[in-house]
């Protein structure tokens, strides 16, 4: 969301970051035993130092 951000207003963004919050937040999900995604959501521990090669980005 960060690099999107940057690319798009303020205006353009909100209902983008409204969209992506319910997604996460508000749908819960059968297959999570009807729990939301961000609840069950736990950050990677492994840390990337660099980009892969070639044109990904």
């Amino acid at each position: 969301m960060k690099f999107i951000g940057c690319l798009l207003s303020a205006e353009k963004m909100a209902p983008l970051i409204a969209f992506v919050n319910e997604y996460n937040n508000k749908r819960p999900y059968q297959v999570l035993e009807m729990k939301c995604q961000g609840v069950v959501y736990e950050k990677s521990q492994k840390q990337y130092t660099e980009l892969p090669d070639g044109d990904f980005y």
